[in-house]
């Protein structure tokens, strides 16, 4: 298998123009897309990380634009319904299915980052010159090897506002980096609350999300547990 990995910007990107503005990364898988008269439509999952104020404005900014049909969710966890011109030049355009994502598409400080697979070096490359004649490409490699990472969206569990905070600024102050960049003393700090809060607030939130992660639910393996006693 090909793995292809680019950095791509361009400058009428829905996207990327609310996300630098806001300060909100955007995770995003496609659905489904398909063409219907002069237009492209997609169907996107959105997951957004940043404060509460900044993913309310950028929510507000995304649903004035008018290829916006569709932006619906709840907490950082949306899906998208776009309409774009076949004329204008965006990337999901270019999108094809004979390409299939290895991670969701980043949008974060002003580029989007593309990590796929593909099962013949022809199709990266063609992808790639796509890219290149509409927008500005960085092309971080092109090399064949198995993929040992894959991300399958699906439903995120509900967590509160604070366990999302909680969890979101240990990921970007690297808690879980290795070696660890920062320690709960100075996350709370950040935070403003005591130690005990602040990991309160990270555990339920990681409680919560990891489980789901590998298809376990920790009410029903409690469930199962008491039967077998």
């Amino acid at each position: 298998m090909w793995i292809g990995h680019f950095k791509v910007w361009h400058e009428n990107c829905i996207y990327l123009t609310n996300s630098s503005k806001f300060n909100v990364v955007i995770s995003m898988y496609p659905l489904n897309s398909y063409v219907e008269g002069k237009y492209r439509y997609h169907t996107n999952v959105n997951i957004l990380s940043g404060s509460h104020d900044d993913i309310k404005q950028f929510i507000t900014a995304i649903k004035k634009d008018k290829r916006c049909l569709e932006f619906k969710g709840s907490g950082n966890v949306y899906l998208s319904y776009m309409r774009m011109k076949l004329s204008d030049y965006h990337t999901t355009n270019y999108y094809t299915p004979k390409i299939f994502l290895l991670k969701p598409i980043i949008h974060k400080d002003g580029k989007e980052e593309w990590y796929f697979g593909a099962w013949e070096r022809e199709i990266v490359s063609d992808l790639y010159n796509s890219f290149k004649k509409f927008f500005h490409v960085e092309m971080l490699s092109i090399k064949e090897q198995d993929f040992t990472d894959l991300f399958i969206p699906h439903i995120m569990p509900k967590i509160t506002e604070k366990q999302k905070e909680a969890i979101q600024l240990a990921i970007r102050e690297g808690y879980y980096d290795f070696p660890r960049n920062i320690h709960l003393n100075e996350l709370s700090k950040i935070t403003g609350v005591s130690r005990v809060t602040y990991l309160e607030h990270l555990r339920k939130a990681e409680c919560k999300i990891i489980p789901e992660m590998f298809g376990y639910s920790i009410k029903e393996d409690k469930k199962k547990g008491k039967k077998k006693k």
